[in-house]
């Protein structure tokens, strides 16, 4: 009788530590869903007043081969993207405007760092494209030696809201618009769909092992 009573003690103990187990599972499992929710939707009223930049009166009011901001005037229609400070410039403008029809372009190899300081709102990276301005413009990945790598740390994606209108493109197979291994990011908080179809965006492939990519919610 002992030893029975001493069995069925272990078995009710054995019971209670998978219940328990499972348990704490379910638990962690919610921590980590509602840690990824809060995690893709990164910039949600986060956005300082002051950030946007009037595009009509700032990029799109260069002469050509002109520039503002780390932003070069090409064309008619097309800008050049110089390092970090162009890119953040972009991702000022894009809380103006859509940017539809433009094109901006990189012709570069390095790894470019985005950040945010609370203090320094010209030398910030919020995102680029809001919920009233989707972005739909076109990046282009021009002919260059090796790929550019995104290093984003403060914000965690590169566009807040990616309408299915945009683009990003490149010249050739052998270059990519890529997240840095160490500051992986989302493409997007939100895809847009402003119209039938869709555009190929190759982007947020993350140099080295083990990393996916994460996706957009969508909304029509």
């Amino acid at each position: 009788m002992k030893s029975r009573l001493q069995t069925n003690k272990k078995g009710r103990a054995g019971v209670l530590s998978v219940r328990s187990a499972v348990c704490l599972f379910t638990a962690l499992a919610a921590v980590v869903v509602i840690a990824l929710a809060w995690w893709s939707r990164a910039y949600a009223a986060e956005i300082p007043a002051g950030y946007a930049l009037d595009a009509s009166t700032t990029i799109l009011n260069l002469d050509v081969n002109n520039s503002y901001e780390g932003i070069t005037r090409n064309g008619d229609k097309e800008f050049g993207i110089a390092g970090a400070q162009g890119f953040i410039t972009l991702a000022r403008v894009s809380q103006s405007n859509s940017l539809e029809g433009y094109t901006f372009k990189i012709s570069a190899r390095d790894t470019w760092e985005l950040t945010v300081d609370a203090g320094d709102l010209e030398k910030s990276f919020y995102g680029i494209g809001n919920d009233e301005h989707p972005f739909k413009g076109k990046i282009y990945m021009a002919e260059v030696t090796g790929s550019t790598y995104l290093k984003i740390s403060g914000w965690n994606v590169l566009f807040n809201n990616l309408s299915n209108e945009a683009s990003i493109t490149k010249e050739n197979d052998r270059i990519d618009l890529w997240a840095d291994f160490n500051a992986p990011f989302a493409l997007c908080d939100t895809l847009t769909i402003t119209k039938d179809g869709y555009q190929r965006i190759p982007l947020c492939g993350q140099r080295g092992a083990g990393r996916k990519r994460k996706g957009c919610s969508a909304r029509e």
